[in-house]
């Protein structure tokens, strides 16, 4: 009994060996790179010289820090039926990969900005309107995207838009999160209907992406409105990574990978930039993690593309300067 309790236990060991060089195999040969390309492959070295997707347009071009760039998170209310969204949701997440220290700040929705050619509005409506003029969903994103770096001075090195559908796929794959609730929330503004007056508790919640959806989107609830769903949709964010760099679905991250672009609209990421950023935060932990909100308040403005006044987020723009000196230079 004791020799085969021992060469079940060997075969065990070897069966999680033999899983971590398949692993590996995916990893380094799956797409024909080779030790050589390997070596460059690792994030240390992926990342020496980040190129540029869009830089405010004053601005010059700045030499690349090596490790350091930044990337553009955003989501979109495009609906299945409708190809055309608006940006609904936008974090610019500042990485430093060498230090592992990372900086996100929250882009509100209503910001007011300049979008060339066609004058003052909403951030949110940036992308519909490039979008909708060239009948290119790649024009409105990377369109939204400029109006972030020019809004906020900095460049942007990459860029993401998944509709919530998306996300809510990405975390079904995921099996579910966990997200740690700051509050009570009651759904009030849901796309699912059953859903509509359900109450999330506060606490650390586990949440399959049909929830984690409505939770990334109430604000009317929320007595800091969109700051406060803004604080949301980082706790959601923040769960998917845990979750994504959970041992149990690092095995799955080729697979996973290869499925992204089903819940990506538009991105300027490859595979390999992906693979690499997820090497990179392997060993992510919230701690690492600072979050941000642009200093602001809210005032009546006149939207040159809706021809009329409506609310509007006017950021402080010396206030912005010191954020972006500070922890995104």
């Amino acid at each position: 009994m004791g020799e085969r309790r021992q060469e079940r236990k060997q075969r065990a060991r070897i069966k999680w060996k033999n899983s971590i060089y398949i692993l590996l195999a995916l990893l380094v040969v799956g797409g024909g790179l080779g030790i050589y390309a390997y070596q460059n492959f690792l994030p240390k070295n992926y990342f020496k010289n980040v190129a540029t997707a869009v830089r405010p347009t004053t601005a010059s071009e700045v030499k690349p820090k090596s490790g350091v760039f930044n990337v553009l998170i955003m989501g979109t209310d495009q609906r299945p039926e409708d190809p055309a969204g608006h940006s609904d949701s936008m974090i610019l997440i500042h990485m430093d990969i060498d230090k592992k220290q990372y900086n996100a700040v929250s882009i509100p929705r209503d910001s007011r900005i300049y979008l060339k050619g066609y004058g003052y509005t909403k951030l949110t409506s940036a992308q519909y309107i490039v979008q909708a003029d060239n009948n290119s969903l790649d024009k409105g994103v990377k369109a939204a995207a400029q109006a972030v770096s020019d809004f906020t001075g900095v460049p942007i090195n990459y860029y993401a838009e998944t509709t919530y559908w998306g996300l809510r796929d990405i975390i079904d794959t995921l099996g579910g999160v966990d997200v740690d609730i700051p509050y009570d929330v009651e759904i009030t503004h849901s796309w699912i209907p059953q859903n509509a007056g359900k109450i999330v508790k506060a606490g650390t919640q586990h949440l399959d992406g049909t929830m984690a959806l409505e939770v990334a989107r109430e604000r009317h609830a929320i007595a800091d409105g969109e700051f406060g769903r803004q604080q949301l949709q980082e706790k959601v964010l923040l769960g998917v990574a845990k979750s994504a760099l959970k041992p149990q679905n690092i095995i799955k991250l080729p697979q996973f990978v290869q499925e992204l672009p089903k819940v990506i609209t538009s991105t300027n990421m490859t595979q390999k930039d992906v693979l690499s950023l997820a090497f990179a935060l392997k060993d992510f932990k919230s701690k690492q993690l600072q979050y941000h909100q642009l200093p602001g308040e809210y005032k009546t403005a006149y939207d040159d593309i809706l021809q009329n006044y409506n609310d509007e987020y006017i950021v402080d723009q010396d206030k912005i300067k010191q954020l972006v000196s500070r922890y995104f230079s």
